[in-house]
């Protein structure tokens, strides 16, 4: 089983509120909370680390970001009310880059094999 992890702030300005995907050092200083989430390849909530000041509410939204960014649900992050800063859409998955690094490591591994 493999893990894959996301570093989220949550910022606002005035009543909106927005979640920055791996912010910068004074973007999380800025933040009004920071967030760590670690998933297992299956899915599973792993590790959650939260420091700051948000509501339940704000903490559910965070867990959907760090999932649908973990998991590529994109599903899930339309459905945000908060809207994603610094998402590169190109980007793939954490998970789906996980296992491409994986199979070429065995694959190299294995070589000797053939």
């Amino acid at each position: 089983m493999t893990l894959t992890s996301v570093l989220l702030a949550l910022t606002s300005d005035g009543p909106a509120k927005g979640i920055i995907r791996n912010p910068t050092l004074i973007q999380s200083q800025n933040a009004d909370s920071i967030h760590v989430l670690a998933f297992t390849s299956h899915g599973d909530l792993l590790v959650a680390e939260s420091e700051g000041s948000f509501t339940m509410d704000d903490w559910d939204k965070v867990y959907a970001a760090a999932k649908a960014a973990c998991f590529d649900d994109s599903e899930q992050a339309e459905d945000q009310e908060m809207h994603e800063e610094q998402v590169d859409e190109k980007d793939e998955a954490l998970s789906m880059f996980v296992k491409s690094t994986l199979q070429t490591k065995i694959a190299g591994d294995l070589h000797w094999k053939d």
